[in-house]
C-alpha cells in the first residue's frame, strides 16, 4: 500500500507537469484564437444561434450569452489568463480564471464545443487546485518537489482516451466495414490543399495503411506508453498520427499539439531538463538545477 501511495501521490520533480503546462497553454491560445477573431460574436453574444436551457433539457448546461459590449473585456480576460497560465505568471490566479472563462465559453454554446474544450477544462481544473511547479515559469517559486497526483490523473486521461476511441471505431460500422473511412473523413468539411492533393494522388492501399495504423495505435497505446522501453515508439507513432491529421485537416492542428502535450507527462525528467538547458543556452543564460527524480 505504501508503494501504491508513493506512486499516486508521492513527491516528484515538477518538470514534466510544467512542460505539459507550457505546451498545453500554447495549444490553448492557438486553438481559441482560431475561432475568436472570426466567430467570437456569433459564439458568445446574442448575434448567433443559442440553445435555450429548456431546449437543451438535461443534455447540457447552457449559460446566457454576453452582451455585445462585454465581448472585448471578456476577450482580454480570457487571453490574458491563458497567456499568464502558459508563461507561469501568477499561476494560482491565472489557472482558475482561465478555467472559469473556458467553462463559460464551452457552455454558452455547447453545440459548438468540441473535445479540445473538455480536455483543456480538465487540465486547467487540475492546475487550479495543485501546487505550482518551479520550471518554465515567471513566478519566483522555490525549486522543490511537488505531489505527482496531477501527473497521474493526466496520464490516465491519455491512456483511457486512446483505447476508448479505438473501441468506438471498432464498434462503428463506418470503420469496421469501410476500409476508406479515414479517406472519407479527410475529404470532409475540414479538407485543406494538402489533403486534396493526397486524395487525388495517394493510392487506395495507402489510405488503408494509414487507417490501419491509426486504429492500431489507439488500441495498443496503453502498452506503448505504459512500458518505458516502448515509449519512444509511442511518442513517434502517436505524434506522427496527430501531426499528420493536423496537417490534412484545417483547425485540427492545435488539437494535435494539445494531444502531443500529454507525451511530456511520460518523458523522463533528465531529457526534459536537458531540453530546458538547451533552450536556456539559446536565450543566452545557463540554468543550474539539482538532479531529477524519476517516477
Amino acid at each position: 500500500m505504501a508503494l501504491i501511495g508513493e506512486f499516486l501521490v508521492g513527491l516528484r520533480d515538477s518538470i514534466r507537469l510544467d512542460t505539459y503546462r507550457v505546451v498545453t497553454g500554447i495549444s490553448m491560445i492557438g486553438y481559441v484564437a482560431t475561432w475568436w477573431f472570426d466567430d467570437a460574436a456569433e459564439w458568445l453574444t446574442r448575434e448567433g444561434f443559442h440553445l435555450s436551457p429548456q431546449a437543451a433539457g438535461q443534455e447540457w448546461l447552457v449559460l446566457p450569452p454576453l452582451p455585445t459590449w462585454a465581448l472585448a473585456p471578456f476577450g482580454v480576460c480570457l487571453f490574458g489568463a491563458m497567456l499568464a497560465f502558459t508563461i507561469g505568471l501568477r499561476l494560482r490566479v491565472a489557472a482558475p480564471v482561465a478555467f472559469l472563462a473556458l467553462v463559460y465559453v464551452t457552455h454558452v454554446d455547447p453545440l459548438a464545443a468540441f473535445t479540445p474544450h473538455d480536455l483543456l477544462i480538465v487540465a486547467l481544473a487540475l492546475f487550479s487546485v495543485s501546487q505550482p511547479g518551479s520550471y518554465w515559469t515567471l513566478d519566483a517559486v522555490p525549486s522543490r518537489p511537488v505531489s505527482v497526483w496531477p501527473v497521474r490523473v493526466l496520464q490516465a486521461t491519455l491512456l483511457l482516451s486512446y483505447p476508448i476511441a479505438g473501441l468506438c471505431k471498432i464498434t462503428s460500422e463506418a470503420w469496421v466495414w469501410n476500409s476508406f473511412a479515414l479517406r472519407e473523413d479527410v475529404n470532409g468539411p475540414y479538407r485543406n490543399e494538402l489533403a486534396a492533393f493526397l486524395l487525388r494522388n495517394l493510392p487506395d492501399a495507402g489510405w488503408v495503411l494509414l487507417q490501419s495504423l491509426a486504429l492500431a495505435f489507439e488500441l495498443v497505446a496503453p502498452l506503448l506508453f505504459g512500458v518505458r522501453r516502448l515509449r519512444t515508439v509511442g511518442f513517434v507513432w502517436g505524434a506522427g498520427m496527430h501531426l499528420g491529421i493536423g496537417a490534412l485537416m484545417d483547425e485540427f492542428g492545435w488539437f494535435a499539439l494539445q494531444m502531443v502535450a500529454f507525451y511530456a507527462l511520460f518523458a523522463d525528467d533528465a531529457s526534459l531538463h536537458a531540453l530546458r538547458q538547451r533552450l536556456a543556452r539559446l536565450g543566452g543564460r545557463r540554468v543550474i538545477e539539482a538532479g531529477a527524480t524519476e517516477g
